[in-house]
């Protein structure tokens, strides 16, 4: 289904945690509603790309080390298909977008996943994450593009991400004279979100990304860069990323109260990062594994909390190493 139209015509999709509503007329993204807390956050996302320049005699390029965008980001479809497939265990909502209405391939799409928990099982953390699969790709060569997210949270343009992968940051959004989208552009490790005075919108990514907010309730994202210039003296080592690929990011989303999030998106984080790995191949009985050399041990140790994150989940917690 491809649509086009403006007027609104609403599908929910339904999870124990969450209910997302998209609009089929546009087949965007329209709300998030937190099901425990019946709160209702607007949501739409979309991708966009910044243009940048190519030519060293036009003025600033983007390099390998250097966002130097022309203007601000533009959307990059006309139309956006959509598709939801459902079962016991994951509902998938599948979102095409092309350029325009008779394009045949799509260059960039969101994989939504919601799943569903069985009775007797501990799916907390499961149950809480909306996990979404972007796929980007190939892009046109000195494009850079993103995912923004857009809500009516009245967040005053201020990000927090977790710029070292411990410790969070505030990040309030400056203007300049000059280039103000590109250096309001921070490292997200692994975390970052946007708050209001009752709600947190929490995003985690499996790999380091990008990220920004260049206007109130927003949150953008970069996933990918295809540059190149005519930096003469440089030809043989060019610093861009001519990278025709596709790429795949996965991000999990939290959204939910302050309190609720700060537990959540710490476990979910850890969950993120060590996802179970599958492996097949043949065993056979008569293997044997390599003893364990306990004289040798490298254990690291961290509290997953900061100080004054949360009440319980911050306090100092003894660990006895025999």
């Amino acid at each position: 289904m491809r649509s086009v139209q403006q007027s609104q015509n609403l599908l929910p999709v339904a999870s124990n945690c969450y209910e997302i509503v998209f609009d089929q007329n546009t087949n965007l993204m329209h709300s998030i509603t937190n099901r425990e807390t019946n709160h209702t956050v607007q949501v739409t996302q979309e991708f966009l790309e910044y243009h940048v320049n190519g030519d060293v005699t036009k003025g600033p390029i983007s390099d390998n080390y250097l966002f130097a965008p022309n203007s601000s980001a533009v959307p990059v479809s006309q139309a956006v298909g959509l598709e939801v497939v459902s079962g016991n265990l994951v509902t998938e909502i599948r979102q095409y977008f092309f350029s325009n209405v008779t394009a045949q391939y799509y260059t960039h799409a969101v994989f939504t996943r919601m799943y569903s928990v069985p009775d007797g099982y501990d799916g907390k953390l499961l149950c809480h994450r909306i996990e979404q699969e972007y796929s980007t790709g190939p892009l046109e060569v000195n494009r850079e593009a993103v995912l923004r997210t857009s809500t009516n949270l009245n967040t005053g343009q201020l990000l927090y991400t977790d710029d070292n992968g411990f410790q969070i940051q505030k990040r309030p959004f400056k203007a300049y004279v000059n280039n103000t989208a590109a250096r309001n552009y921070y490292p997200m490790v692994q975390t970052a979100y946007i708050e209001d005075d009752a709600t947190r919108l929490v995003l985690l990514a499996e790999r380091a990304h990008g990220v920004s907010s260049q206007g109130n309730g927003q949150v953008e994202v970069m996933l990918h860069r295809r540059l190149w210039n005519n930096l003469q003296w440089d030809l043989n080592n060019n610093l861009t990323l001519n990278d025709s690929s596709v790429v795949r990011p996965v991000f999990w989303l939290i959204l939910g109260t302050k309190s609720a999030s700060s537990v959540l998106y710490r476990t979910s984080g850890l969950a993120l990062q060590h996802r179970p790995v599958v492996m097949f191949g043949t065993f056979s009985g008569k293997q044997k594994q390599g003893d364990a050399d306990f004289s040798r041990v490298l254990l690291r140790i961290r509290h997953l909390y900061e100080v004054g994150e949360d009440p319980v989940l911050s306090q100092p917690v003894m660990v006895n190493l025999k």
